[in-house]
């Protein structure tokens, strides 16, 4: 059984985000550092996350079997 929270690529964009937000409250600059992390997690869903033509695809028993 896959894990689908490592594969969505919406969690991708929101370790992004809370990524941006951390760095920026940290170097109290948020402003810079959210879009930042919003860019990043945004590439690494694209790179990473599941293929958005594959989520739309149902195969039935008979299919797989082929």
């Amino acid at each position: 059984m896959k894990s689908t929270l490592i594969k969505d690529k919406n969690t991708y964009i929101a370790i992004g985000l809370m990524a941006g937000v951390v760095i920026g409250a940290l170097t109290d600059n948020i402003g810079l550092w959210l879009p930042i992390g919003m860019v990043l997690g945004i590439a690494a869903s694209k790179k990473i996350g599941e293929d958005p033509n594959q989520d739309s695809v149902v195969k039935t028993e008979a299919e797989e079997k082929e």
